[in-house]
């Protein structure tokens, strides 16, 4: 089940991703999101666009894996790949697997956005919103202002969790 059967969220457009298609996109999604690491990788760039296909290939491979029928979307803008979305339905939650934008669309509510849908998608359910992430990644900020709270950590990265208010 897809948790937006129309194709869109909040201004985006969602298709389904197409593994070797796309993998250049999320190649270079990725790495985008890990700027802050590469000032600490000591090969050339050669070496960490190689890197980060691997792990863009592994991660694929994971979610594909792990979460047998997840929604594995590109969120498009205006025709142009702008990142991606993958969510995972279970009976109690929708799982956020992944989202990314890319680099021209961050800082613009875009993200907020399109969790705000998750979350009321959630809510119409009865459903909670859970989500992994590395404890000094800036986007746990934005969860905890969406109303996110630790259920968990690791040592590397925080499980969190949204509920709706009851009524």
């Amino acid at each position: 089940m897809h948790v937006f059967p129309d194709g869109q969220v909040a201004g985006f457009r969602l298709r389904p991703q197409r593994d070797q298609d796309d993998m250049p996109f999320l190649v270079s999604l990725m790495s985008s999101a890990r700027e802050a690491e590469r000032a600490f990788f000591p090969g050339d760039a050669s070496h960490w666009r190689m890197l980060m296909d691997q792990q863009a290939r592994a991660q694929t491979h994971h979610y594909r894996a792990a979460y047998p029928g997840a929604s594995m979307d590109i969120l498009e803008h205006d025709g142009q790949g702008a990142g991606r979305l993958c969510l995972h339905q279970r009976n109690d939650a929708i799982l956020v697997l992944d989202i990314v934008i890319i680099p021209g669309l961050r800082g613009r509510g875009h993200g907020g956005a399109i969790l705000r849908a998750v979350m009321d998608a959630a809510a119409g359910r009865g459903q909670a919103v859970r989500l992994h992430v590395i404890g000094h990644n800036p986007a746990r900020r934005l969860y905890e202002r969406l109303g996110f709270r630790t259920v968990g950590d690791d040592g590397l990265r925080l499980a969190m969790e949204w509920r709706a208010l009851p009524h």
